[in-house]
């Protein structure tokens, strides 16, 4: 879960918790990034707190990084089961499954507003050239 939630926010990359060329979380390394230290400004609840699903970004994603991956990695725990083991996890797993569904919804709203937009001004396109058409052939 907290794989999910460092890649969500791209807090680090997958070499600073996973095992090399592998997804299996080390949590010799990870333990490390969920103290706050003085090398980084912020910890990682503070850019959790500070994340916003809307909008567009612009950043390069990863394949990791995707919000299908971290969607199939949170899906495939059971919240029974992280509840059981700590209230706190399966409350951030919770907030992590509503904020990539959140983010899903989101650019999935954006790409039907565009696509409508193409659609609109081909349109605007169409009853031009069929104006000019017309015109020209009044004329």
């Amino acid at each position: 879960m907290f794989q999910c939630c460092f890649y969500l926010l791209k807090y680090r990359e997958r070499a600073d918790v996973c095992y090399t060329d592998t997804n299996c979380i080390e949590w010799k390394k990870s333990k490390l990034l969920l103290a706050k230290n003085q090398v980084d400004e912020e910890d990682l609840f503070t850019v959790l707190g500070g994340y916003y699903p809307f909008s567009a970004k612009d950043d390069e994603y990863k394949e990791y990084n995707k919000l299908v991956f971290i969607r199939e990695n949170l899906e495939s725990m059971q919240e029974v089961d992280v509840d059981e083991y700590s209230i706190a996890l399966g409350q951030l797993m919770r907030l992590l499954k509503l904020a990539v569904e959140l983010r899903i919804d989101n650019v999935k709203e954006r790409r039907g507003l565009k696509k409508k937009q193409r659609e609109d001004r081909q349109d605007c396109i169409d009853k031009e050239a069929e104006r000019v058409n017309r015109r020209s052939e009044e004329m």
